[in-house]
This record gives C-alpha cells, sequence and structure tokens, in this order.
C-alpha cells in the first residue's frame, strides 16, 4: 500500500526514525519496534500485521508489541526490576524497582 513512495500504514514518524539510526548507528541491526499498551483489535491490528510484512519485505524491521504482548513484555521488566538492585540512570526503569520495593501495603496499579 503505497501512497506517493511512503507506506500510507506507516506510523508517524517511523521513516524518519528509521533514516535517525541509519545515520547514527550505521553498523548496527535497526529493530523498530512501536508499543501501546491497548489498541482496537480488527482493522487497526490487520494495518499493523500487514507494516511488518511490508517492512520484512524490505529486508527491514519493524514490530508492534501491543495488547497482550505489550502486557507481557512489561511484567517481565517488572520481574527483572524486582531481582535487579543496581541503581540505574534509566528512570522509568528505577520507578519500577522502588515500585517492586515498597514496604507495607501496596498500591493498586
Amino acid at each position: 500500500m503505497e501512497l506517493h513512495g511512503k507506506s500510507r500504514l506507516a506510523p508517524q514518524g517511523s521513516a524518519q526514525v528509521a533514516e535517525f539510526a541509519k545515520l547514527t548507528f550505521p553498523d548496527d541491526e535497526h529493530r523498530l519496534q512501536w508499543w501501546s499498551p491497548v489498541v482496537a483489535k480488527g482493522h487497526t491490528t490487520a494495518m499493523f500485521e500487514e507494516l511488518e510484512s511490508e517492512w520484512a519485505n524490505q529486508s527491514r524491521s519493524l514490530k508492534f508489541v501491543i495488547n497482550e504482548e505489550y502486557t507481557l513484555c512489561i511484567n517481565k521488566l517488572v520481574e527483572h526490576a524486582r531481582q535487579n538492585k543496581s541503581a540505574t540512570a534509566e528512570d522509568a526503569y528505577r520507578v519500577l524497582q522502588v515500585l517492586t520495593r515498597l514496604k507495607g501495603e501496596r498500591p493498586k496499579l
């Protein structure tokens, strides 16, 4: 599904992100991922699958981490944060580390 040389299915900015990665890290393999906790199943997810195939046919990697897969990945990250006590400069990961070590009654997330 091409429109003026660009996929009309592509998430906004994906071409720019791919180009940035190529220019900044020319010797690395680039795997783009778009993460979203909730995506309506049906037309949108079908478009995502088509776009992943389109990119694969061009020897490029694009993955949509959505819905149940998103939740599984976040749960793995939380478990990793629970087991890793090393301080980190990654703010979001550090918040997970703190939340997994709370004493007393824990907030329901």
